[in-house]
């Protein structure tokens, strides 16, 4: 009788760490292998698709890599790899006697409310910043809009951490249906979703997630999905796809079972439908960025 043998297919984050030991001929120091998003040795360099493409939304990035060859090198100066810089958001108020911070989070629509899904955020400006150490360029792509209340927000985000947002996202691929993508169409709420403002999702306080997990799965956190105010603002996006990705797995809670990101070429009723189809228990919590 003839045996199979099982082979587990690489993901696309193992595949590029895997070609860059390869390429080195050594496992490299595993901060610096994690923060890359451009590893070159021998005159060849493999990039993750973000720095590659130069993305600046996520649901552009691909899980793809290339391969080139060359190294990175800037006015004159060469460097082994491009690494990524810490992430983190920054908001500025108005002035420092501002009452009009941000909320993080308020649920805005629920089942059967008509909400516009146009981010709450005004359209931002896109700058990179490079620095150099000696083995490595440091870069990552600040995102500077400024808030209906007065503020600045600032979010810093890298090249690689772009692309380990999207690694850990579902990208829902284009529809059949012919539909105007304008973020100003008001979209009617279905069971089992509510929309939401603010940067970050309205979860349960860590108390209520300790109850949630003593208790197990109850009629009380049935399943849903998490819309937030974002389409039409690649900033939004990065914003809320970097904190939902947070609540994914933060303190081993798997708060949000899946995050998924639409593309500009499938309407949001079948990307609601295409979640439920895939959400099989009766409790699983996940996100959509629109």
């Amino acid at each position: 009788m003839e045996r199979f043998r099982t082979i587990n297919c690489l993901t696309a984050r193992e595949a590029f760490e895997t070609i860059a030991i390869m390429l080195l001929g050594k496992v490299p120091d595993e901060r610096k292998l994690y923060a890359a998003a451009v590893i070159s040795s021998w005159g060849w360099s493999i990039c993750v698709n973000s720095i590659a493409a130069n993305i600046s939304d996520p649901s552009h990035v691909r899980s793809e890599l290339s391969v080139i060859q060359g190294v990175p090198s800037r006015f004159g100066e060469r460097r082994e790899w491009i690494l990524s810089c810490d992430t983190y958001l920054d908001y500025k108020p108005a002035n420092e006697n501002s009452s009009g911070y941000i909320e993080p989070r308020r649920v805005v629509g629920r089942p059967g409310d008509q909400i516009i899904l146009r981010s709450f955020v005004n359209p931002s400006t896109i700058t990179s910043y490079i620095g150099t150490t000696e083995t490595a360029f440091e870069v990552f792509k600040k995102h500077r809009i400024s808030t209906d209340e007065g503020g600045r927000l600032e979010l810093h985000i890298g090249f690689r951490w772009m692309q380990d947002l999207y690694w850990d996202a579902y990208l829902l691929q284009i529809c059949d249906h012919d539909f105007d993508p304008s973020p100003d169409l008001k979209f009617t709420v279905p069971e089992g979703t509510k929309v939401f403002y603010g940067f970050e999702m309205p979860y349960p306080d860590e108390q209520e997630l300790d109850r949630m997990l003593a208790q197990g799965p109850t009629a009380e956190y049935p399943s849903t999905i998490y819309v937030p105010l974002t389409a039409g603002n690649s900033t939004a996006r990065w914003t809320l796809l970097d904190s939902m990705r947070g609540w994914k797995g933060r303190r081993n809670y798997r708060f949000l079972k899946a995050i998924y990101l639409r593309c500009d070429g499938c309407c949001m009723d079948c990307a609601v439908t295409r979640i439920k189809k895939n959400m099989v228990g009766g409790h699983d919590q996940v996100g959509l960025i629109p």
